[in-house]
């Protein structure tokens, strides 16, 4: 039976590649035949059978055909379905024939039967609605740079308070819901704290100062100045701290994918001067804003804590993510030796200046009384008892003047004595510059992004492929408006495919493959994907 020869074949100029690296998807049969036809092309007809991947003899001159890189071809006595494939090779025959080689382009030919199942995604586009910065998480390991600082918050509650732990006439009070035997005077500034240093100093009392310390003034919040002396109960309560959310930019560069607005492209340090930093992510946050609560003791060298709110899933307190922020120091003073000695021995030596001016007014009226005596005898004629009694109760009496002064001229001289003693120095920590130099309550968080030549390529590297995935799911097609990048692991298809040509499509997953949805856009990434 002789079977009259239908079949079309066409050649082609297509700008696919043989790699397949590339590939165009359609939404249907007739618009992928609709934009290969609109390409420029070349019709034989009434061809013999055209056998898949198979040579063809093709009625035409080698120079005329060269520029050709692509077939078409329709069996059309046997089926409608159009094959397409690569030249592979060309070969001149005569000079009116030429011998084409083709390979099917497997998935333009069998893109309408293949079957999506869940497979394992190794990288993919996620939807536009589900590109949201915390949405996809898993480390890219890609090149960031060093990162640029974007902005520091200054604390204002961490400035410091100072402390006098004070011990004379006090019952205590509960301080933070910590008894304390002693007494707490607070300072805002030095001018005030060393007025009261002055007085103690006056007094002679320095002896009942403990400590001298700082806290910062959140420690007496919600206090909004100093009140001295604290003589009531006190507990303060947490400070609430809000920095700015997740930031649009990094050093100004916007991206457009998300995933460069969470770690490790944009975060927010806790490093503070002398204490352990610390990373929190913007993600991590519930809504993007980073929120915590500060709250300190009332003690020398306090710990302030600093702690999240609502972070990695927490409802309130994250009290797995505390930060602490140590290192306010201990304040040194002195102690002015001869007003303390005075104070101590102001009164015993007034009792005893006092006991020795009465035992001398008394041995002067004993002397007195003896001279008095002594002028009776010689009255009665006792000329010699008289005279000696005279005489002995003048110089008694002029040996008591003489004590007297003595003993003044030494109190005095022990006065003086102590009052040129120097004063005792009691000394605190050595950390106090960064008090000094008001550093200490700068710099305590800070926001780092990557630079903005670093965001710029790393945004244009999620544009081509996606983002890494690691996840069994049906892989994501056809879900942007312009491409879709895909790499599996062992993707799982079906379909009415020849198991060669299903091998080869499955391997071009495995491999990486962008597929293109409009033919005018192919392999511009200029476009807009989103």
């Amino acid at each position: 039976m002789l079977i009259t020869p239908q079949t079309e074949i066409r050649l082609v100029k297509v700008p696919l590649s043989i790699s397949n690296k590339n590939q165009i998807t359609f939404a249907n049969k007739n618009a992928q035949f609709e934009f290969f036809n609109s390409l420029p092309h070349l019709i034989m007809n009434n061809c013999t059978y055209q056998r898949k991947d198979n040579r063809i003899y093709y009625d035409g001159k080698f120079d005329d055909l060269i520029q050709y890189n692509y077939v078409m071809y329709q069996n059309e006595g046997f089926s409608d379905k159009w094959f397409y494939a690569f030249i592979t090779d060309m070969t001149y025959v005569n000079t009116e024939v030429t011998s084409i080689e083709i390979a099917t382009d497997v998935f333009q030919t069998w893109q309408f039967d293949i079957i999506y199942k869940e497979s394992f995604i190794e990288r993919e586009m996620c939807g536009v609605s589900e590109d949201i910065a915390g949405n996809n998480l898993l480390p890219e390991n890609l090149e960031t740079g060093e990162y640029k600082v974007e902005g520091t918050a200054e604390i204002d509650d961490l400035e410091p308070w100072y402390v006098v732990a004070y011990a004379e006439d006090t019952f205590g009070f509960r301080y933070n819901g910590i008894y304390s035997g002693i007494l707490f005077y607070v300072y805002s500034d030095t001018d005030a704290l060393r007025g009261f240093l002055t007085q103690i100093n006056l007094a002679g009392k320095t002896n009942f100062i403990l400590n001298i310390f700082t806290v910062p003034k959140l420690a007496f919040y919600p206090l909004e100045q100093a009140s001295h002396p604290i003589e009531t109960d006190i507990k303060a309560t947490p400070r609430p701290l809000t920095l700015v959310s997740t930031p649009n930019s990094l050093d100004g560069y916007i991206p457009r994918n998300q995933k460069l607005r969470t770690y490790p492209y944009m975060y927010v340090a806790f490093n503070p001067n002398g204490s352990n930093g610390k990373i929190y992510r913007y993600e991590d946050f519930a809504n993007g804003t980073p929120e915590f609560n500060i709250i300190s003791e009332i003690n020398p060298n306090p710990t302030v804590c600093i702690i999240p709110q609502n972070y990695r899933g927490a409802t309130g307190d994250s009290l797995s993510d505390i930060a602490q922020l140590t290192g306010y120091p201990l304040i040194s003073w002195s102690s002015d030796v001869f007003n303390v000695w005075l104070a101590q021995n102001s009164e015993i030596i007034n009792l005893q200046m006092q006991q020795e001016f009465d035992n001398t007014s008394l041995n002067q009226l004993q002397n007195i009384g003896q001279v008095a005596g002594s002028l009776g005898s010689l009255a009665q004629g006792e000329i010699g008892s008289g005279i000696s009694q005279a005489g002995s109760g003048a110089l008694n009496y002029y040996r008591t003047n003489l004590n007297w002064e003595y003993y003044q001229k030494l109190q005095m001289a022990q006065i003086e004595k102590q009052e040129k003693l120097p004063n005792t120095g009691n000394f605190g920590s050595s950390n106090a510059t960064l008090l000094g130099y008001e550093l200490f309550d700068k710099n305590v968080f800070t926001r780092y992004t990557i630079k903005h030549q670093f965001a710029e390529r790393i945004d244009k590297y999620f544009d081509m492929y996606g983002y890494l995935t690691n996840k069994v799911k049906v892989p994501n097609t056809n879900n942007r408006p312009n491409w879709n990048y895909v790499k599996t692991m062992g993707i799982n298809l079906l379909g009415d495919i020849p198991q060669d040509d299903m091998a080869l499509i499955k391997s071009y997953f495995d491999n990486g493959i962008t597929l293109w949805h409009n033919p005018q856009t192919f392999l511009d990434y200029s476009q807009n994907n989103r």
